[in-house]
């Protein structure tokens, strides 16, 4: 059973009854439910809001890497295009080009999971639309769909 909440230093922290079980967030209980098992055992188990925000996180992530390889083939590209014009060695001009092979190759496969945790987070948004309604996390998460769209692969039809 809990017996209840208390704050240090901006850490939240629950106690079971008989004291032998602390939990500690930094962020406040609204996304973790505790249920009592039997007397002095929890379970955490994740409210729509984990998952939210957990999904969240990642097609962000994946979001800025497919961004990040993309702009390094740009400027890889512009770097062969300079050192050609400079006649830079056979050797040189072959590292640099596969620099730039390993940027593309990386391109579709982060394209891949960006599709992947993009088709998780919609489909959480639209599961959990009535229970999340207007909550900061849900308008996020639409946000962040939005964002990734014109990330995905050309062929990906929503």
């Amino acid at each position: 059973m809990m017996i209840g909440n208390r704050t240090e230093g901006g850490i939240q922290s629950v106690q079971c009854k008989s004291g032998c079980h602390t939990f500690r967030s930094v962020k406040s209980f609204t996304l973790i439910l505790l249920i009592t098992i039997s007397e002095g055992e929890f379970v955490h188990l994740p409210i729509p809001g984990d998952k939210i925000i957990s999904c969240r996180i990642t097609l962000r992530r994946y979001t800025k890497e497919k961004q990040s390889y993309e702009k390094e083939a740009a400027d890889q590209l512009k770097k062969i295009e300079k050192y050609q014009n400079e006649g830079k060695d056979e050797l040189f001009m072959r590292q640099q080009t596969e620099c730039l092979k390993e940027s593309q190759l990386m391109v579709p496969e982060v394209q891949r999971r960006l599709q992947t945790a993009f088709e998780e987070l919609k489909g959480i948004v639209s599961e959990g639309e009535s229970n999340l309604g207007e909550t900061e996390e849900y308008k996020s998460a639409v946000q962040i769909l939005s964002d990734a769209e014109p990330h995905l692969p050309k062929h990906y039809a929503n």
